[in-house]
């Protein structure tokens, strides 16, 4: 397993300010950690971003499911209807 992906990008950015390409810059970083831990595209793209002015390495935040789950009076709550029901069931009408 290769260095967090913060490591990583903070070593795109130097190499960014340095003035280098990024073909460069992942021949940089793959003598630093090894081969594969970056590919040539996202060496690119975040050089965009950095041409942009954009020169935050933290992830962004994305739309869609939150990556936590339910707080703990809400799993209750769910766990205490899903006995209800279970416990109301007529397994003699199945």
């Amino acid at each position: 397993m290769g260095p967090p992906q913060s490591v990583i990008r903070a070593c795109m950015l130097y190499e960014f300010k340095l003035g280098l390409n990024a073909a460069w810059a992942r021949r940089k970083i793959f003598q630093a950690f090894g081969e594969g831990v970056v590919t040539t595209r996202t060496v690119q793209r975040w050089f965009t971003k950095f041409k942009d002015g954009d020169e935050i390495i933290e992830n962004a935040p994305r739309a869609g499911r939150p990556t936590q789950g339910p707080n703990e009076d809400f799993q209750a709550a769910i766990e205490g209807t899903v006995a209800r029901h279970v416990r109301n069931f007529d397994y003699n009408s199945v």
